[in-house]
């Protein structure tokens, strides 16, 4: 397996701003459309670093996971599903978890894991397309 660490560096950093750019316009804005009960036990204010590390830290996880994923499909699918794998090992599951310790209703653990499928959904399809792309990065 060869890396490309520039593609590799350049996805990664890309897609941290995608993925904490959604996940804030999400926060700040659409949620309320979708939740109107207020979640419990929320900050009054959003920790804007420790999400940003959380993207960072996801991005080169997915950075490290997309070098293994060599399902042979077209940039589009490919990125997609993989983004799509991606939140199903994480969002679900501690999606489940933290509806076991918050009093939220259902609805809310529906909604929260759709927009997860769709976040790292973009991010997958992003990498794929920097990852195995044409493009030059740094050339």
């Amino acid at each position: 397996m060869l890396v490309n660490y520039k593609k590799t560096s350049v996805s990664i950093i890309i897609i941290t701003i995608l993925m904490f750019i959604l996940s804030t316009v999400w926060n700040l804005y659409l949620v309320d459309f979708f939740i109107p009960e207020p979640i419990p036990n929320l900050r009054p204010e959003m920790l804007h670093s420790s999400i940003l590390i959380g993207y960072l830290l996801l991005s080169i996880l997915m950075g490290i996971a997309y070098q293994f994923y060599t399902v042979d499909l077209p940039i589009l699918k490919k990125g997609i599903s993989f983004g799509i794998f991606i939140a199903l090992i994480w969002i679900v599951p501690a999606n489940i978890i933290l509806h076991g310790v918050f009093i939220v209703p259902d609805f809310t653990l529906y909604i929260d894991i759709s927009w997860g499928l769709v976040e790292q959904g973009l991010g997958g399809l992003t990498m794929a397309y920097i990852m195995d792309s044409e493009i030059k990065i740094l050339a």
